[in-house]
Parts: structure tokens; sequence; C-alpha cells
């Protein structure tokens, strides 16, 4: 019996084609991060907007974003924008329409804020959305678009008890055994 080995370097023209191909098109992870609670009393709800890893995509140029924010009139009070990182945020109330823009963007970094102060009085309990709709992401060779959303319930103050435990400690001693 002759044992003949695969010759793996006669590949046919039309698999290596698509082996060489990319498929991949050029994209930008867009992160946004936010608490789920928020503590009643505390009317301050901030969500933070950062890029994340860039998949054929060249960093230091120019990027600009747009989002539309949907949330429920009844609990939002205003919105406050701030650009991080070099970013240029601004925000329209009237339009909900939220721009950026930077000269140079960068991977894996925070670009900005959103600053929400909700309205006085909320309940425990209370639940809300908002949502960042058709987030368009647009750079030299990329534009993104996606729909991002958080969510948050005003839960209880924590009580602050006093300590007792830290009076016991004082009295205790250490002692080390060779």
């Amino acid at each position: 019996n002759i044992a003949y080995a695969k010759d793996e370097t006669n590949l046919k023209p039309e698999s290596n084609t698509i082996k060489t191909e990319n498929q991949n098109k050029p994209t930008i992870e867009v992160k946004i991060d936010a608490s789920g609670t928020i503590e009643q009393g505390n009317n301050t709800y901030i969500i933070k907007i950062s890029l994340g890893k860039f998949d054929d995509v060249e960093e230091n140029k120019v990027m600009a974003f747009q989002t539309s924010l949907e949330y429920e009139e009844n609990l939002v009070e205003s919105i406050a924008v701030k650009g991080i990182n070099n970013w240029v945020l601004s925000y329209d109330e009237n339009s909900k329409i939220l721009l950026g823009d930077v000269n140079k963007a960068k991977a894996n970094q925070e670009i900005g804020q959103i600053e929400i102060t909700l309205k006085e009085k909320l309940e425990v309990g209370q639940k809300g959305t908002i949502k960042l709709n058709e987030l368009l992401l647009a750079g030299d060779n990329v534009e993104i678009k996606t729909n991002k959303e958080v969510k948050f319930e005003v839960v209880e103050k924590p009580i602050i008890q006093e300590d007792k435990t830290s009076e016991n400690s004082s009295n205790t001693t250490n002692t080390k055994v060779d």
C-alpha cells in the first residue's frame, strides 16, 4: 500500500479568494454605562458614553456622532452633556438631539456624559428608561448605526447604622506566633 499526503498548496483559485477576502466591515464598539438604580432623594443620573475597540478603523481621525434621546417627560427635569477626551458634545432640548465630534478619535476611551436631572419626589419603585435612538457614529471609513438604552429604578436610600463592632475591635490584640 502506498500512502499519499494531501497537498495543501494546490488549492483551487475559488477557495483562495474566499480565504483571503476580508468579510468584516470597519466597526467601532459603542458602550453605554449607567447604574441600574438611583437612590431616592438623589435626582442626578449619569450615563457615560465610550468607544471600545476599533476594527479596521484608523485612530486619530475626525469622528462624529448623533443620536436622539427618548425618555418619559414626567421623570426628567433637565439634561446637560459634557464632552470628555477632547470630544465636544451639544444637546438641543427641543429636538432632543445629542451631537458630538472630535478631531482625533481614539479607541477604548470615554467620550462624554449625559447628566440627567430627575424630577423631585420620585417614589421608591419608580422605573424609567432612557433610549439613545439611531445613534449614528461616523468617521473616516466607518459609519455605524445602533440603538442603546438604559433602565433604572428608584431604590430606598440605605439607612446608615452605627458600627458597634469598631468598639470591640479596638480591644483586640494580635499576637504573632512563629
